[in-house]
């Protein structure tokens, strides 16, 4: 398994996102192979992909959501 570096700098920069992208590209193409080969298609494997992250961005915006509400009401209890 490929192993993900962290950002070049810490905090916000120019490339920060492409440097991203550029991290999970082999990870993401060995994932895709791996399904191809386990006899996906490559249109499922990615449209199961984009599913998946979609779904990953929904749970996480969920779950900031909960903490938000969470901290709001420890803040109002003090």
């Amino acid at each position: 398994m490929n192993l993900i570096r962290p950002p070049a700098y810490s905090g916000k920069y120019d490339d920060r996102f492409l440097d991203l992208q550029r991290e999970l590209d082999s990870p993401l193409a060995d994932l895709v192979r791996d399904a191809c080969r386990a006899g996906w298609n490559l249109s499922e494997v990615m449209a199961a992909v984009i599913e998946a992250a979609d779904n990953q961005m929904l749970a996480a915006v969920e779950n900031q959501d909960i903490a938000d509400k969470l901290e709001a009401l420890r803040q109002s209890r003090r």
